[in-house]
């Protein structure tokens, strides 16, 4: 058994923000964190969590329009949550399965938790069509399909209405950035997960 992924990194997105993310593995799954800047203009915060079968168990997303969550029910049949902004409370209630995928447009996280969870695609197979519940930065998810396709070993596309994004995951499901990213330890040298 390897040991639990805990790391934190910092690079630039293929469309120039920011990123620094945090990723750690618990005893429930995954926990990722994210925070996209554009320049010095925040753009994004992220947490999601994905659970060790790689089913997303929750999404909160922060941007300039306010606050968003999302989570399974407990029958894995709706996905639920909300929007807080300005205006008040948006409650959300959607369609939800085994064969959904959520997405967060531009987020090379979300996207690597994706693909990871439809790891039985061999490459070169037929690209996939996946029900999908896709976030944009105004918050407001949809219902559409995603088209998802090994490329190669660790690269894949995914595509939703027209917008194709290449996402390059290694085997530890972190997505890659270039040459020019950076990656340490969550822990302190010596320092060990309590």
């Amino acid at each position: 058994m390897s040991e639990p992924l805990r790391r934190v990194g910092r690079a630039r997105t293929a469309e120039g923000a920011e990123i620094v993310w945090t990723v750690a593995d618990g005893g429930r799954g995954r926990r990722w964190r994210s925070r996209l800047m554009d320049g010095d203009r925040f753009t994004e915060g992220l947490l999601l969590e994905v659970a060790a079968d790689g089913r997303i168990t929750r999404l909160e997303l922060t941007t300039a329009v306010g606050l968003l969550t999302l989570h399974p029910d407990r029958a894995g049949e709706r996905l639920h949550g909300n929007v807080a902004g300005p205006g008040g409370m948006r409650h959300l209630d959607l369609e939800w399965g085994a064969q959904h995928v959520l997405l967060v447009m531009g987020s090379p996280i979300v996207a690597a938790a994706a693909v990871r969870s439809r790891s039985d695609v061999g490459v070169g197979e037929e690209a996939r069509l996946h029900p999908a519940v896709v976030v944009g930065s105004d918050l407001t998810p949809r219902v559409v399909s995603a088209r998802i396709e090994r490329r190669g070993e660790t690269t894949w596309t995914v595509a939703v209405d027209g917008r194709e994004e290449r996402i390059e995951v290694d085997p530890r499901g972190i997505p890659q950035f270039g040459s020019d990213a950076d990656e340490w330890a969550l822990e302190r040298p010596g320092e060990t997960k309590r």
